[in-house]
């Protein structure tokens, strides 16, 4: 149960030959062509250092096929091998388990991606009626002047025409658009609560069609 995280620590072995961290990397990417938890992957790699192991391939036992991503991995600064040890103890999942993080009645559970405009979550709240307990939540945090203004009156503008923009898809209904739940204003930041679109990202979907020789329907 915890494969990934015990895998990933004895590639930070100094000691460790390159034939048997190849083997390492191999037993890794057997996993992740298992479409299970291939979310964590992407939190413990450096993005450099995922795009090679991403080109390997699914199921690739050749043990030459990992010596390039053992090569980079080899190169890898200090900081980024501390960086990717940080990683790996955000998915141990022997760690004690870090503090409650709650809003408003949602409980923050991991941390889904983050950009320019702020933080998406994905959290739970047990109390709601309308069956759905796991939900994604976008931070926009208000103090960012790029976005929301330095001013309390551009702050107030801004947040006027998200809500408006958030009103819009609140009465959008449709099997294919991402579901509206709630919006409000916390503790200096907007969030917004959507249906949470569980599985993997579609450019992971699309590659997995295309090594398994299977086409996507249109329809």
């Amino acid at each position: 149960r915890n494969g990934v995280y015990l895998l990933g620590m004895l590639l930070l072995e100094p000691t460790l030959t390159d034939r048997v961290r190849a083997r390492v990397f191999r037993a890794l990417r057997f996993i992740y062509s298992m479409e299970r938890n291939r979310k964590l992957f992407k939190k413990i790699f450096p993005p450099e250092l995922f795009a090679v192991f991403i080109d390997i391939g699914h199921y690739e036992y050749a043990i030459e096929r990992y010596a390039e991503v053992t090569r980079r991995f080899n190169k890898t600064c200090p900081r980024a091998v501390e960086a990717l040890r940080g990683g790996l103890e955000g998915v141990n999942r022997d760690a004690a388990p870090p503090p409650r993080l709650e809003v408003n009645g949602y409980v923050v559970e991991e941390e889904l991606g983050s950009g320019a405009f702020g933080t998406v979550y994905q959290v739970r709240n047990e109390s709601h009626s309308d069956g759905v307990m796991a939900y994604a939540m976008k931070q926009l945090s208000l103090q960012n002047v790029g976005v929301f203004g330095a001013t309390s009156e551009e702050q107030d503008a801004e947040v006027d025409k998200l809500s408006s923009e958030v009103k819009i898809l609140s009465e959008l209904s449709h099997p294919n658009i991402i579901k509206y739940f709630e919006s409000f204003v916390h503790a200096s930041a907007l969030y917004i609560v959507m249906e949470l679109a569980d599985g993997m990202v579609l450019l992971d979907f699309i590659k997995s069609h295309s090594e398994k020789g299977q086409s996507i329907p249109e329809s």
